[in-house]
């Protein structure tokens, strides 16, 4: 009886033992199930984390394509080619864009023209200066002034205000007595000189040289030309003569040659000079054409077509008369 009692004891301790291990074994297997339900989650979590940020640079490199946002560092680089037609934008539409929340502005192509699209507020860090005032919308650079872009419906007004300005400060450098600078435009029939030949015009009106310079076109006839304003009308002191500052005719052969004139051995008493008024616009027809699609593509009523202002401007010169 003592027998049984012993074989079941140990019967009972070996059930204990089995029992602990299952539970011992349930535990572990409890815990590892566990630890590869939390590195699934966490690789899923890596995985999704990975997925947003493909997504968010995804969308972010689609944005700046299609917005093309400057920042004030992309700006200020030697890199950056900055375009000679700006856009002032009152408000930044893009604001809200992660890929846009750095920008100062935008650098789009409209109707396949380079443009900087410029956000209002943010004009002072760029250094730039806007004529007349920063009110405007469209702007265009001056060629003969770093930094400076000019309201596209003053812009031919302005070129040919500094002009005048330059050719007064030119003649009270080298000591004239008088000027008179009249601005005559060239009638629509004129003669085709061919500049890819060399061949020099002779042409004269009044008996005024005139010479071909950039110009292709060439009037024989002072019938062929009107005086439409006389721009200025001045007297002066005189005096010795000294080298003017030259910005708006620098490298021009006319002003250059008055002024090797006027510093010679033999400087003329009186001299007329007939200046064109298109060598120093830099807007050409092609240039204009994109400026006005521009506009169009933009809304923005001009005054006038930039284009017919360039196609007035090739039949403009100024008569420019200086008496020592």
């Amino acid at each position: 009886m003592a027998d049984n009692n012993g074989i079941k004891e140990k019967i009972m301790q070996f059930a204990d033992g089995a029992k602990v291990k299952i539970n011992d074994s349930a535990e572990k297997i409890k815990l590892q199930a566990n630890g590869l339900i939390e590195e699934a989650g966490s690789k899923a979590s890596i995985l999704k984390n990975k997925a947003q940020n493909y997504q968010r640079d995804l969308i972010n490199n689609i944005e700046r394509k299609t917005y093309h946002p400057v920042t004030l560092e992309q700006y200020n680089s030697v890199s950056f080619n900055m375009p000679k037609l700006i856009q002032i934008l009152d408000e930044d539409e893009h604001a809200d864009k992660e890929s846009c929340k750095d920008a100062i502005g935008y650098n789009p192509k409209i109707e396949k023209v380079n443009t900087f699209q410029l956000i209002k507020k943010n004009i002072k860090d760029t250094g730039l200066t806007f004529i007349p005032n920063k009110e405007g919308i469209i702007y265009y650079q001056n060629p003969y002034e770093l930094g400076v872009f000019i309201n596209i419906d003053d812009y031919f007004d302005y070129i040919k205000k500094k002009r005048v300005n330059e050719l007064e400060l030119i003649a009270n450098k080298l000591g004239a007595k008088a000027i008179t600078i009249k601005v005559k435009e060239q009638k629509k029939s004129f003669v085709n000189v061919d500049v890819k030949s060399k061949k020099k015009s002779q042409a004269k009106i009044n008996g005024i040289k005139v010479g071909s310079g950039n110009s292709a076109e060439v009037e024989v006839s002072a019938d062929n030309f009107t005086t439409i304003e006389i721009a200025s009308n001045h007297k002066f002191e005189g005096g010795n003569p000294e080298i003017p500052q030259l910005v708006y005719y620098k490298n021009d052969p006319d002003i250059e040659s008055l002024i090797e004139m006027r510093l010679g051995n033999n400087p003329s008493k009186e001299k007329t000079y007939m200046l064109k008024f298109s060598r120093s616009s830099d807007i050409n027809v092609t240039a204009a054409i994109g400026i006005d699609a521009v506009l169009e593509k933009l809304n923005l009523a001009a005054s006038a077509s930039v284009r017919s202002e360039v196609e007035k401007e090739k039949r403009l010169y100024f008569e420019y008369h200086i008496e020592f």
